[in-house]
């Protein structure tokens, strides 16, 4: 009888460890699965900045060559600028 109780307590530690250890994994997957959709955002907001960056840089010649006014140069830049806060 002693030999059954020690068993099926060895079995009730064995699978409290594997439950454990099953939590830990899991948990640790989830939280791997975030950072990764993270760096995702990152990466896509950095390229949205060059594109941001590049649409500016544009809007500026044209309106240093006199091809569009400074009332034209303010809201195309307030567009782009407004685009990338919504992306954001």
């Amino acid at each position: 009888m002693f030999t059954y109780l020690v068993y099926l307590g060895s079995i009730l530690i064995l699978i409290f460890v594997i439950f454990v250890t099953a939590r830990t994994v899991y948990k640790n997957l989830s939280i791997n699965k975030m950072e990764d959709n993270e760096n995702s955002k990152i990466n896509i907001t950095s390229e949205n900045k060059l594109n941001l960056i590049d649409e500016l840089e544009k809007l500026n010649a044209l309106y240093k060559s006199g091809a569009i006014n400074e009332e034209e140069f303010t809201k195309a830049k307030k567009k782009y600028l407004m685009k990338m806060i919504k992306q954001i």
